[in-house]
């Protein structure tokens, strides 16, 4: 099994350490660049879409929350995997909190062989008061700026990290419409299920705004359609 890293904050750092010992204190991305990274979201766009073999050309590929790579998904999604990361609320909505049988959660784990597992395990609570503060400060001063009480998706963290570490990003399944862009037809809102994502915490067609942008801006590289193999 690869690494697993923990976010850490340095606030409670001491108890946090003495009950974990275990955790790294490093970032295993330090001084670390990549010349080309596939950045792999869950959309319904990615199904039929061949990308498989494109993906896995990249010298490093992030996937995000457990995106099953079995099933014959592997042609469309490809295979290779060097981080993959899962929001916890998929331990307890899948696994059952991890409190009675486990196998299950293991052997998913194992499709991703020896990658390095990125969990979010202690987030937000040291920035949540002061966040606020900037929000209701922005408010009253009526500030052109525009803030908005959401939260990140765990998809447009890894697409940050690929920028930072990665001098060429390719970004797949990133489509958060139910009708496919090419001809309109209705897809899945995931490659694997139907499940929506979660209004009440993120909103994806903003987040899809910002990926367009840096696409627009050449900073990645959007793929929305079918992939010619070979072909970035």
């Amino acid at each position: 099994r690869g690494l697993v890293y923990y976010s850490l904050y340095q606030q409670g750092g001491a108890k946090i350490h003495a009950a974990l010992p275990s955790l790294t204190q490093d970032s295993p991305f330090l001084n670390k660049t990549f010349k080309t990274c596939s950045v792999v979201g869950n959309g319904g766009v990615l199904g039929n879409s061949s990308c498989g073999k494109n993906i896995d050309l990249a010298q490093f590929v992030i996937r995000c929350n457990l995106g099953t790579l079995n099933n014959g998904y592997d042609k469309h999604v490809g295979k290779k995997t060097n981080l993959i990361s899962f929001n916890p609320s998929i331990l307890t909505e899948h696994y059952g909190a991890l409190i009675d049988y486990r196998r299950p959660f293991v052997n998913r784990l194992d499709l991703y062989k020896d990658a390095l597992l990125l969990l979010p395990t202690f987030p937000y609570q040291r920035d949540t008061a002061v966040s606020l503060c900037a929000y209701y400060t922005l408010n009253d001063f009526d500030s052109s700026i525009r803030a908005k009480m959401t939260r990140l998706s765990t998809g447009i963290m890894m697409v940050s990290l690929g920028v930072e570490m990665c001098d060429d990003v390719q970004v797949y399944g990133f489509w958060p419409f139910p009708v496919h862009p090419n001809d309109c037809r209705p897809i899945t809102n995931r490659y694997y299920d139907n499940r929506p994502w979660k209004r009440k915490f993120h909103v994806m067609p903003d987040e899809f705004h910002q990926l367009l942008r840096l696409h627009n801006m050449g900073v990645l590289k959007l793929h929305l359609g079918r992939c010619i193999p070979g072909r970035e």
